[in-house]
């Protein structure tokens, strides 16, 4: 039996878009829920 997994099931990353939100620059956090990755976005927040 052979398993495949998808480039998507690999990678993992954590998008930064600047954001300008009332007159106020902002950063954005956009990623894909993961256990590992929302334990290192909330030590930034």
């Amino acid at each position: 039996m052979t398993f495949v997994l998808s480039a998507i099931e690999i990678m993992k990353c954590i998008t930064l878009k600047h954001l300008l939100v009332d007159e106020n620059k902002c950063i954005g956090i956009q990623f894909n829920s993961d256990k590992v990755i929302e334990a290192l976005v909330q030590q930034f927040i």
